[in-house]
């Protein structure tokens, strides 16, 4: 039992592994535009989060977002005919094919729908004043001496990043929606003479 317990966690680990990979790891989220909107719309939308408990729009949201973006998985993976799927599963110098690149850009749309709900339910959950005399409050309290610096300073980071988790999680879907039209788009120009040489 042991043994088995370990191999389905490798099992795990190697999948997500592969998926991470594919994506291309944190080089790709740091680096994407999407990301970086979504930081600039939680700026601008600060009354949101800074003092309102913005994670009923996500628990409202976001399970109908990650049933379209199974769906939308499940018929991309359907597709095409054999020439449409030919092109698309193309490795060019060793790299990852556009049919994978899709699959992980489906897959990171669906991870990131996910955390920013557990992110959500998280908040939802955390969401209580603390005290000085009883529970977590009291045991913060005994070890730092105040706790001040959760409501000033830990919280407001909180919320910060559980809603910019939010706003990426919808922006993603503008991504994803991009990168199944780019990958729509890779027969036309495999056919196309002029556009023999690019990359695909």
């Amino acid at each position: 039992m042991l043994h088995d317990l370990r191999r389905s966690y490798r099992g795990v680990r190697g999948i997500f592994g592969r998926y991470w990979s594919a994506y291309g790891g944190w080089a790709a989220v740091l680096t994407s535009p999407y990301l970086h909107a979504s930081i600039v719309l939680t700026a601008l939308l600060n009354q949101l989060w800074i003092e309102a408990a913005w994670w009923g729009d996500a628990i409202t949201t976001l399970p109908t977002m990650v049933g379209f973006a199974i769906g939308a998985y499940a018929i991309v993976l359907g597709f095409g005919d054999e020439r449409f799927r030919a092109v698309i599963m193309q490795r060019k110098s060793g790299g990852t094919s556009p049919y994978v690149r899709i699959s992980a850009s489906l897959a990171h749309f669906i991870v990131v729908q996910l955390a920013a709900l557990l992110a959500a339910f998280v908040a939802k959950g955390l969401d209580f004043s603390l005290s000085e005399r009883k529970g977590f409050g009291a045991l913060i309290f005994d070890v730092v001496g105040s706790i001040e610096f959760v409501h000033d300073w830990i919280a407001p980071i909180g919320r910060f990043l559980g809603f910019v988790l939010f706003v990426y999680a919808i922006a993603t879907a503008l991504a994803t929606a991009m990168a199944i039209f780019r990958l729509t788009t890779l027969v036309e120009r495999d056919e196309s003479p002029g556009n023999a040489s690019e990359d695909k």
